[in-house]
């Protein structure tokens, strides 16, 4: 090093174009014949910077503008593979202090504010005799316990592990193929309600015909809402008991997207067919109806774009398509919880408090309730077992 590069070189070619230079790639050292290595970038060299490049995309003359970069990094959220995400964090800090060394304009050195690693996708693994890896789409079984070839069913396949789908070990899944079986909202479904995100998700054909099953389902519900008929007695209580609805789950939905609990999403989506398959048909405004329906539209379109657009489309929303503003007071209340208070065992109040309250304050609030007084009074508290905005249980003698 540092190694001359060629100065004519052909880059319309197939591969990397320094491997059709001969002569410049096969040279004489000591008079023996070597061949010089000509994979001289590694890819992550590439990607350990290019999150600069995106703040000066149309600038020709450098790769990178300060006042650019002061202005967009660092990056808000980094997301990816545990595997490639700690190998690209630990290169882009690297290359952040190489870049900014000695210089007082530049940025902060951490490239990203926060870090989430996701899990990966998992399939059954499978073997032949020969111990040659086969694909899912090469096997099949007769009963679900015993798979061979489908070339040749004399070929019996060994069953392996579930392991994190690769090429190498031929246990992937050719997603073209299950978008156009069940749809893209489907498989988007599948892969966020199996487990939380920082979680492997272990590939199942069922789960796949479940997702696509609600997907229709929630369809049906939307057509539904369109052929809504508008009964003459409108009932006021059952207005305000789909906004408040509406509002509580578009909140749910919020928290849970800002908080990484895509699974509690999915929960979330089959509390909304569940409500709406029973309310649908009360007496309210189908105004009302339609405009609480196309707010929980657009909070799910994340998770079921598709679904969601078509539905809006159907709907005649032209507006742009923003996310959906909470109305506070519907959810006043949204974060109370109740807590049972248990004295030696036995049920004595039912407590509301914020959500996480920790035991001192509910001992507080314990201490000075009148009914609880009584049971309390000459006694000695021995211990208490609390169960974080659930129940505490106070043991006395």
């Amino acid at each position: 090093m540092p190694v001359k590069l060629p100065e004519k070189i052909d880059l319309n070619v197939k591969g990397n174009p320094l491997d059709h230079q001969v002569e410049w790639k096969n040279i004489k050292i000591n008079n023996q014949n070597c061949v010089r290595e000509t994979d001289t970038l590694d890819t992550f060299v590439d990607s350990s910077w290019y999150f600069l490049r995106f703040c000066s995309a149309t600038n020709s003359e450098v790769g990178f503008d300060i006042e650019d970069i002061k202005y967009w990094m660092p990056v808000d959220q980094y997301i990816g593979g545990v595997e490639h995400a700690i190998l690209h964090l630990l290169y882009s800090r690297f290359f952040m202090r190489a870049l900014g060394d000695g210089k007082k304009d530049f940025i902060n050195l951490e490239p990203f504010d926060g870090l989430f690693t996701q899990g990966m996708v998992c399939h059954e693994t499978y073997k032949d005799e020969h111990n040659n890896w086969v694909s899912p789409e090469e096997i099949e079984s007769n009963d679900g316990k015993n798979y061979f070839l489908k070339t040749n069913s004399n070929i019996k396949i060994k069953v392996g592990p579930s392991e994190s789908m690769s090429k190498s070990k031929k246990n992937t899944i050719d997603p073209q193929k299950i978008i156009d079986h069940y749809g893209a909202d489907a498989v988007r479904m599948f892969i966020l309600s199996d487990s939380p995100p920082e979680k492997d998700v272990q590939w199942s054909e069922q789960g796949m015909i479940s997702s696509h099953k609600f997907v229709q389902k929630f369809w049906q519900i939307h057509r539904n809402i369109i052929s809504f008929k508008e009964n003459p007695k409108i009932n006021e209580n059952h207005n305000k008991n789909i906004e408040y609805f509406t509002n509580k789950i578009i909140y749910k939905i919020t928290s849970n997207l800002e908080n990484f609990h895509y699974n509690v999403i999915i929960a979330n989506l089959h509390e909304i067919y569940n409500f709406l398959s029973k309310n649908i048909n009360n007496h309210h405004s189908k105004k009302v109806l339609v405009d609480s329906f196309q707010k929980i539209l657009r909070a799910i379109s994340p998770v079921l774009p598709h679904l969601a657009n078509e539905c809006l489309e159907e709907l005649e929303i032209r507006e742009k398509n923003t996310w959906p503003k909470i109305d506070h007071k519907f959810i006043s209340n949204i974060d109370q919880i109740k807590i049972v208070v248990q004295i030696n065992g036995k049920k004595r109040d039912l407590l509301e408090f914020e959500s996480s309250v920790s035991e001192e304050d509910v001992l507080k609030v314990i201490e000075k309730n009148k009914k609880l007084e009584k049971f309390l009074k000459d006694k000695e508290i021995v211990k208490n077992i609390y169960v974080k905005d659930k129940i505490i249980n106070i043991i006395t003698k």
